[in-house]
């Protein structure tokens, strides 16, 4: 993403000097940070991406387009304004999550508006 040219809430800056722009979100927040107690083995677990998002900006299409029919996916689009469909899944609770190894965060992108 690089240095903001205006001031920006960022969950994360550069290092170095010109990064005045980049203003720090504050993390301490429960949404941000969620303990689960997982009692499931990561051997028992299923060897696939599990991903639950909301598919409409343009790299998160790309990403469904790319791996939705993959062996090694479970992919879904949870938000239902789609023109696909067949990608949309109804949301998982947090103990069906845990299920799969991994687990796709694929974050939003900011726009620049300059």
């Amino acid at each position: 993403m690089g240095v903001p040219k205006i001031p920006s809430v960022v969950k994360s800056r550069p290092i170095g000097r010109d990064n005045q722009n980049s203003v720090l979100l504050n993390l301490d927040r429960v949404r941000h940070f969620m303990f689960v107690k997982d009692k499931k083995r990561f051997e028992e677990k299923k060897d696939k991406l599990l991903g639950r998002l909301a598919v409409y900006q343009p790299h998160r299409v790309k990403f469904w387009e790319m791996y939705f029919d993959h062996h090694m996916c479970d992919l879904g689009q949870v938000n239902k304004n789609a023109k696909h469909p067949e990608w949309i899944a109804k949301h998982m609770t947090i103990g069906a999550h845990l299920d799969f190894k991994f687990i796709l965060c694929l974050e939003k992108r900011c726009r620049d508006k300059s």
